[in-house]
């Protein structure tokens, strides 16, 4: 091969290798944008079902039951199935009810809960609700103590990088009210296409700070202090959430608790321990 032939030579070899090159990053371009439509379309449609009528299937597990940032000395895991319909326009209902392994009566409890929830701008949402709570097979002595209506509010503000989201609790009860309330600091992690085109992960650690003007709820506490707010449980929650758009969630959560003791009949029930939930929605109907 002469000089004029080898240069030649290797001016195509260049030329076919640029030209490969471009294919290969145009074809990656191509990629790169049917994924950010992909994306889009999915979080399009997240967003539609989210502001759509819905009838939901719930069930939560915890593998021990913790209420206020204690488990009261009682080792037993909970059940909480439940249905609820969440209307366009932010108004929802919910009945619920509560199975405890470590009582006598296992459904111990049922809630009905009406409530409302808005997008006050793209930073603030709120949420309100009333729920009426039933308990079966305690004795009238013992209902003297329980609570029988709960009101909450929940904020949430979101800052970008991270959310803040003050909570507020009131319950009223034959004997007494308490007042709650519990300040949650979070940051969300989302990731799309994990297993197909319809489907995200998504991560949301967070830390709570829970107050209280008591720390237990159960029948013959003798922990009330009045109208003062106390510190009574420290909360790190991390939950996965596992999203198929459309159908269905699953959250595992891995909770620790640190609670804070409340008086002279709390000390007991104020070892830090950690705890398991899952949560489980299906979407039954919507429109």
């Amino acid at each position: 091969m002469n000089y004029r032939n080898f240069c030649f030579a290797v001016i195509l070899h260049c030329i076919a290798q640029n030209t490969n090159a471009q294919v290969n990053q145009n074809q990656q371009n191509q990629r790169n944008a049917d994924q950010q439509i992909a994306k889009f379309r999915l979080d399009s449609l997240d967003y539609k079902i989210s502001q759509s009528s819905q009838l939901l299937a719930s069930v939560d597990y915890l593998n021990q039951v913790v209420y206020s940032g204690r488990d009261y000395g009682i080792k037993q895991f909970g059940l909480s199935p439940g249905v609820s319909y969440r209307h366009h326009s932010g108004f929802w209902v919910s009945a619920l009810g509560y199975y405890f392994s470590g009582i006598p009566q296992k459904w111990g409890k049922a809630d009905a809960v009406v409530g409302y929830a808005t997008r006050l701008d793209d930073h603030l949402s709120a949420s309100f609700s009333y729920a009426k709570w039933f308990y079966f097979g305690k004795s009238a002595s013992e209902l003297k103590y329980t609570f029988d209506h709960f009101l909450s509010t929940f904020w949430t503000i979101d800052m970008g990088w991270f959310g803040l989201s003050p909570q507020a609790y009131y319950m009223i009860g034959k004997s007494e009210n308490v007042t709650q309330i519990a300040l949650t600091a979070s940051k969300y992690f989302e990731f799309k296409h994990f297993i197909n085109n319809t489907d995200k992960i998504m991560i949301n650690p967070s830390m709570t700070a829970m107050l209280s003007t008591k720390s237990k709820t159960q029948v013959g506490s003798d922990l009330s202090s009045g109208k003062i707010l106390h510190i009574i449980s420290y909360d790190l929650n991390i939950p996965i959430t596992y999203r198929r758009v459309g159908k269905f969630d699953i959250t595992p959560s891995f909770n620790f608790t640190i609670p804070v003791n409340f008086g002279p009949y709390d000390g007991t029930h104020t070892k830090p321990f950690f705890y398991m939930s899952v949560n489980a929605k299906y979407l039954l109907w919507r429109n």
